[in-house]
């Protein structure tokens, strides 16, 4: 009797491991790849999100990582945005106000209504 080699011992191994490798690339390209783009928007959206908050509360200098932005001065940004787009802020934060106002009075008349 012959003795088997070693590419003879690992071929049925290797056969399993190949079909182990295309199932499992088959569900990634299956399941998760048509997301992948949508995931990569999402992910820019929520770090973009965070920067600006971040940016807006003070706090923006722990993000800026870019040598290139080394000398940028949050404090400064605001000032420079609030001067360029001043009546705007104002128009906007007049309809968030007018916004909460008529939220609370219609949650005002719908408790007035269930006292009775």
């Amino acid at each position: 009797m012959r003795q088997q080699t070693f590419e003879e011992i690992l071929e049925p191994f290797i056969g399993k491991m190949k079909k182990i490798a295309d199932d499992t690339l088959s569900d990634i390209i299956g399941d998760y790849l048509p997301y992948a783009e949508t995931d990569k928007m999402s992910n820019v959206e929520f770090r973009t999100r965070d920067w600006l908050i971040a940016f807006f509360n003070g706090q923006a200098d722990e993000y800026i990582k870019c040598p290139m932005l080394r000398e940028f001065d949050c404090r400064k940004a605001r000032e420079l945005i609030y001067q360029e787009h001043k009546e705007e802020i104002i128009k906007l934060i007049g309809k968030d106000f007018e916004h909460e106002i008529e939220m609370l009075q219609n949650r005002l008349q719908s408790l007035s209504r269930h006292s009775y």
